[in-house]
C-alpha cells in the first residue's frame, strides 16, 4: 500500500535574496520536499476504500495530551529551533543540513489512512547579522496589509504554507498580526490559515494501483477527495539575529477548534536566536 513516508533528499538551498529585492522564500529543497508531500497526500488518501461517514466532529476527532521535544540544529550558529510539540506528530523528514523538518499526524480509521495534521519548520541563515534596516522594512511592510510591500513580503509566507499543505487545498491567510511568546519578543508575525480541500479529477477511475498524474489533470473538473477534511492552523515568520524562521502548524477544523490550548503551548515553546 503506497504511503508518503519515504522522501528523497532535496537539493541544496538557494541563497537568501536581500530584502531590497523582497524576502522571497528561498529554500528550493523545501519546495521540492513540499511538492512530494503534497503529491503523496493524494496517493495516501486514494490508496483504499472511502472513509466512514463524517459527524459534526469531523471524521477524525482527536484530543492531544502528551508532548515531546525536538531540536532543529540549523546549518550555522544561531540557525536552530527548539520546539515542544504534540507527541502524535511524528517526524516525517529532516534535511541533511538540519535546516528544515516536517512532522505529520497520520491515522487509520475505517480502512482509511488520513493525515489530520502537520508541523513544518525551516530556518534561513544569513551571511551577516540581520540589520536594523532590514527589520524595519519587514515591520513596516507587515503593518500595512493593503500596501504593495505587504503583498510582496507575504508571498513567501503563502508559498511556504501552500507548498507544505499541498496542491489539493486552497489556502487562505488572515492579515498579519504581531507574534510574541515566552521566548520570542519582537520581529515575529503570525497568520491564521484555512485550507479547503480540492482536487482535480483523474481521467479515469482511480484504484490502489493507478498513480496520480497531476500533469494530466490540470484542466479537469474539481471533486472532493475521500479522507480529506478542511484544515485550520497558524503560520509564524520570525527574524532572529542570524536567521529567518518559518513555522507552520495545522490540523482538521474540528481538532484545531477543540485543542486551542495545545496549539498555544506549542507555539509558545518555540526558541530561536533572539
Amino acid at each position: 500500500m503506497p504511503t508518503n513516508q519515504t522522501q528523497p533528499s532535496p537539493p541544496a538551498k538557494t541563497p537568501i535574496p536581500k530584502l531590497s529585492r523582497k524576502l522571497i522564500y528561498g529554500l528550493s529543497g523545501i519546495v521540492v520536499l513540499a511538492a512530494i508531500l503534497g503529491a503523496g497526500a493524494y496517493v495516501w488518501h486514494h490508496s483504499i476504500s472511502p472513509p466512514s461517514k463524517a459527524t459534526e466532529k469531523g471524521a477524525y476527532p482527536f484530543s492531544y495530551i502528551k508532548f515531546d521535544s525536538f531540536t532543529l540544529k540549523g546549518t550555522d550558529a544561531g540557525g536552530g529551533v527548539v520546539l515542544s510539540k504534540p507527541a502524535a506528530y511524528s517526524l516525517l523528514y529532516e534535511s541533511p543540513g538540519h535546516d528544515q523538518a516536517s512532522f505529520r499526524h497520520a491515522i487509520v480509521k475505517s480502512y482509511v489512512h488520513a493525515t489530520i495534521g502537520g508541523i513544518d519548520l525551516a530556518s534561513l541563515n544569513t551571511s551577516a547579522p540581520i540589520s536594523s534596516q532590514e527589520l524595519k522594512l519587514l515591520n513596516d511592510a507587515f503593518a500595512a496589509p493593503t500596501k504593495t510591500d505587504y503583498k510582496s513580503e507575504v508571498a513567501s509566507i503563502q508559498k511556504f504554507v501552500t507548498d507544505h499543505i499541498g496542491p489539493l487545498y486552497t489556502v487562505k491567510l488572515s492579515p498579519a498580526t504581531s507574534f510574541q511568546s515566552t521566548n520570542i519578543h519582537t520581529n515575529a508575525w503570525a497568520w491564521d490559515l484555512t485550507a479547503t480541500p480540492i482536487v482535480l479529477a483523474p481521467t479515469a477511475p482511480q484504484d490502489s494501483t493507478t498513480p496520480y498524474d497531476a500533469s494530466k489533470a490540470t484542466s479537469l473538473p474539481k471533486t472532493s477527495v475521500p479522507g480529506q477534511e478542511p484544515y485550520k492552523g497558524q503560520v509564524i515568520f520570525a527574524a532572529g539575529k542570524h536567521a529567518y524562521y518559518y513555522f507552520l502548524i495545522f490540523n482538521t477544523t474540528y481538532n484545531w477548534d477543540n485543542n486551542t490550548a495545545i496549539w498555544t503551548q506549542t507555539t509558545n515553546s518555540l526558541k530561536i536566536d533572539q
